[in-house]
């Protein structure tokens, strides 16, 4: 049982999770020919945040990293092993070994370990092959996430929103986090890649963050972070809640240029 709900239960909630440690390769609009490697439970998502646009549905967030029984993720040894296996199978390229999964990566207690792993076996294995990370950033005030994070090629973490109100609207974070917390630890990270996405509310429940105001304060905090580049994107999924729809190309374009405008280099996808 976790949270008095069997994760049984929760499994038939699950939308298209993951059901393996290691998936793919896959084709990625932004990291190309990307295996995804995936350190969380194969039948229940387990995320700090529950996204309005998650492909996975919606579900009650996770708290922090210490409050999770370590009995409930697979072990480090399991995955390195699925991952040594399949890039020995696999005989193309690949460009990307991805740290993804059923919901947040960094939430696994063994974290640095399994990073360390996975570098000491694309360096013998696929040396041209970089490593990612798709990450909520709510756990990067964590020594041994930040420790990890500087071992990876490229970090890239979520930025949606530039206030505390839309940002808990939008991605519904676990209790007790805060967008200021987040963003200071991001400050304080060298190297890292901000994805930033952008839809259009359903003009009622939910307004979206493509207003002028919302992308003002999104770019407030992406001038403090100073990431090395930002990617810019829409929806691409059917998300979790109904009514969301695309944002246009147009303000994607403007948003860019604004970034531009102000010396960080962006890409939209």
């Amino acid at each position: 049982m976790e949270d008095g709900v069997d994760l049984r239960e929760k499994a038939l909630r699950g939308i298209g999770l993951q059901s393996s440690y290691v998936y793919g390769p896959v084709s990625s609009r932004r990291l190309g020919l990307s295996l995804g490697i995936n350190p969380l439970p194969v039948t229940v998502k387990v995320c700090s945040f529950d996204c309005l646009y998650c492909q996975y549905g919606l579900e009650k967030p996770t708290g922090p990293r210490g409050g999770l029984s370590e009995a409930l993720f697979p072990m480090v040894s399991a995955i390195l092993a699925e991952l040594e296996e399949v890039l020995k199978r696999y005989p193309g390229k690949i460009d990307f070994l991805t740290f993804s999964g059923n919901g947040e990566p960094t939430l696994h207690p063994r974290f640095f370990e399994l990073v360390e792993g996975t570098v000491a076996i694309r360096d013998r294995l696929r040396p041209e092959s970089r490593i990612a990370l798709l990450s909520n950033g709510s756990t990067i005030a964590d020594d041994d996430v930040r420790a990890a994070i500087r071992l990876l090629d490229d970090p890239i973490l979520k930025l949606d929103a530039g206030d505390e109100a839309s940002w808990k609207i939008i991605n519904r974070p676990a209790m007790g986090m805060h967008l200021e917390a987040i963003v200071s630890a991001m400050e304080k990270l060298k190297n890292i890649i901000i994805q930033s996405l952008f839809f259009e509310g359903d003009g009622a429940r939910i307004a979206g963050n493509t207003s002028a105001g919302a992308v003002q304060k999104w770019l407030s905090c992406v001038e403090r972070i100073r990431p090395r580049s930002v990617q810019i994107y829409t929806l691409d999924r059917v998300p979790a809640i109904s009514g969301l729809r695309k944002a246009k190309e147009e303000t994607l374009r403007a948003i860019l240029a604004a970034l531009e405008g102000r010396g960080i280099k962006g890409v939209i996808f």
